[in-house]
């Protein structure tokens, strides 16, 4: 169930083409794509944008900040899609959190993601860094992201993008990054999908060992759903996630099934078995480190306050946008060396 203790160190590697001069001069944008959500940031922009695809923009939708539709053309990574908010419920709609598929996408998300912040007219160079889940996705995206793509965002003209540098960086080591100012801080990151411990020394400026637990808030999602099936018609793990994060704990955010007695139990059961195992795996980074928090989305969870204060832990207030523009922050500090 847990990865073997890994120095990240060994797996944070810049890959380029040939960079011209002005280089200093493009910008540098940071992806994040997560099973729930892709979190952006570039500068002082930061964009947060659903991990739903389809392979079409449905009827009746318009193309937004937070729904793109996007066409890649003259690339490896060519392909035409829908990504964002409000594809809920419409055919062919897929979601992120199927690993396979989040494999597939993520080069034509980041592509698409980078022209979306960027806005270029015409030609245009940049930098990329990138949060990944396994070496092997690193190497491949590292390998085939530098060079020129054509990309048709939300029915405007061509813009090709030369992308000059990428980085890739272990997942959750951004937000220990950003959060590590004076001492050594460990993170353990509550995801969609995964959940992973990680940290990061400033005064040797060197990450900390990092370890991944194959289980995230998605888990929690459907030992819910399972539990409302009392029926035989079991509800979805995404109608579940809506009335969570409304805070309504009905299904879809709205409707006559309530379920926040069951939210309640599984939480509990949840938390306190995640974190607990986390802690048993991790226990000697987490333990060499004055300063602990717990971030990702599912630091959020209601509820998760109270046991964070009960367990000696800190927590943030915006850690989906702290991850992304940790990432920024530290993917430019390994280009640097």
């Amino acid at each position: 169930m847990f990865s073997a203790e890994k120095d990240p160190t060994q797996e944070v590697t810049v890959k380029s083409e040939s960079v011209p001069s002005d280089s200093q001069s493009s910008p540098t944008i940071a992806v994040i794509v997560g099973a729930g959500f892709i979190k952006v940031a570039q500068g002082n922009n930061y964009r947060l944008i659903r991990s739903l695809i389809n392979s079409v923009l449905p009827r009746g939708l318009s193309p937004s900040d937070e729904l793109l539709k996007v066409v890649i053309t003259d690339s490896h990574y060519k392909k035409t899609f829908a990504v964002g908010e409000q594809l809920d419920g419409f055919s062919g709609t897929r979601s992120l959190k199927q690993e396979q598929l989040k494999a597939e996408y993520m080069g034509s998300i980041i592509l698409g993601v980078v022209a979306s912040i960027l806005q270029p007219v015409g030609y245009t160079t940049c930098k990329i860094i990138f949060s990944v889940p396994t070496p092997e996705l690193q190497k491949q995206l590292e390998t085939q992201l530098p060079g020129m793509h054509s990309v048709f965002l939300n029915d405007g003209d061509r813009s090709t993008l030369n992308v000059l540098t990428v980085t890739g960086i272990p997942e959750s080591l951004s937000s220990a990054y950003a959060l590590a100012k004076d001492s050594p801080v460990s993170v353990i990151d509550l995801g969609f999908m995964n959940s992973s411990v990680s940290g990061w020394d400033p005064n040797k400026n060197i990450p900390l060992p990092f370890h991944s637990l194959h289980t995230g808030v998605g888990d929690l999602f459907e030992s819910i759903a399972a539990a409302i099936n009392t029926t035989g018609q079991r509800p979805t793990a995404e109608a579940v996630r809506l009335g969570v994060e409304a805070r309504t704990f009905k299904l879809n955010g709205h409707g006559d099934i309530e379920f926040r007695d069951i939210y309640d139990r599984e939480f509990d059961l949840w938390v306190s078995q995640v974190i607990t195992q986390v802690k048993d795996v991790a226990k000697a980074s987490i333990d060499r480190c004055p300063y602990k928090y717990i971030v990702g989305g599912g630091s959020l969870l209601p509820g998760m306050g109270e046991i964070i204060k009960s367990m000696g832990f800190l927590a943030v207030d915006n850690p989906q946008r702290l991850e992304a523009e940790g990432a920024l922050s530290l993917g430019t500090f390994l280009y640097e060396q």
